[in-house]
């Protein structure tokens, strides 16, 4: 009885640790404050590092990007699942702009 309980415990704990790793996400509803493209994370406050956040949304910014800074935070409404609640959106500087 005790080994068919843990089983399908362990097997859960396993997988729902591997969903709230950060992931990008939309970035709807923040605005730039310097014109530039937003990168949104969505994030478990619990099981996340403020480095594994920047480091993901610096991946997700243009290439040539010099640098990020916050441009807002939001826990409501925001397109991220349950588990990872929290979405943070990051502004991207120093990207090199093309002319269409």
């Amino acid at each position: 009885m005790k080994i068919r309980l843990a089983v399908p415990l362990s097997l859960g704990l396993i997988l729902s640790s591997c969903a709230n790793e950060p992931s990008i996400t939309e970035s709807y509803g923040v605005d730039s404050p310097g014109g530039n493209l937003l990168v949104s994370v969505c994030y478990s406050a619990t099981n996340t590092t403020r480095q594994e956040i920047e480091n993901l949304a610096a991946k997700s910014c243009p290439a040539g990007t010099t640098g990020i800074s916050v441009a807002g935070h939001n826990t409501l409404l925001n397109q991220c699942p349950l588990s990872k609640k929290n979405r943070v959106t990051f502004e991207c500087h120093g990207y090199p702009v093309t002319a269409e």
